[in-house]
Formats: C-alpha cells, structure tokens, sequence
C-alpha cells in the first residue's frame, strides 16, 4: 500500500468527485445505477486504502515509541551505571582522605 503516494490517492478522490458530477448528466435510470456502483466501489476501494495507510503509519509511530523507549531505557543503564562509578570513586577518595 506504501507504494501509493498522495498524489495518486489524491487523484482518485478528484476522480470520483468528478464522476459524481457526470452522474447528473445520465437520464437513463440503468446508467444512473451502473454510475453509482463504480463510485461507490471506487469509494469503498479509496476508503481501503486510505485505512490500510492510517494503519501502516500508526505501525510506524508504535515502532518509533518503542525504539525511543529502548534507547531511554539504555540511557538510563548507562546513567545508573555512571552513577555507580562516581559513587565507588568518590567514596575510595573518602577512604584515602580517612587513612591519611
């Protein structure tokens, strides 16, 4: 569905605008009929698609979220363990002062 770019999908929305509009100059019932069922599937098909593509990029923003998670949580680590570091450092230097 990615492969699908807005101007395309803008296109068919226009088309069906526009057949829409033509729908007015049948004055056959049988064609007025014929016309409806290809907007409505031309429809329904849009609608298909442009859910397929809310779907995709929702996907793609939980996929987002959860690589900033991981990569917070990492960072986190990396802190706590820094933190661990500089605390076992500071209170070696403590010990030094004491003994001195």
């Amino acid at each position: 569905m990615s492969e699908l770019k807005r101007e395309h999908i803008r296109a068919l929305q226009d088309a069906i605008n526009e057949a829409a509009a033509w729908k007015g100059s049948f004055t056959d019932a049988e064609q007025r009929a014929e016309w409806d069922l290809f907007i409505a599937t031309a429809q329904e098909g849009l609608n298909i698609i442009k859910k397929e593509r809310k779907n995709e990029r929702v996907l793609r923003l939980e996929e987002n979220r959860r690589g900033i998670e991981e990569s917070e949580m990492s960072m986190s680590k990396f802190v706590s363990q820094a933190d661990y570091w500089k605390d076992r450092a500071e209170r070696a230097e403590a010990q030094k002062e004491k003994s001195k």
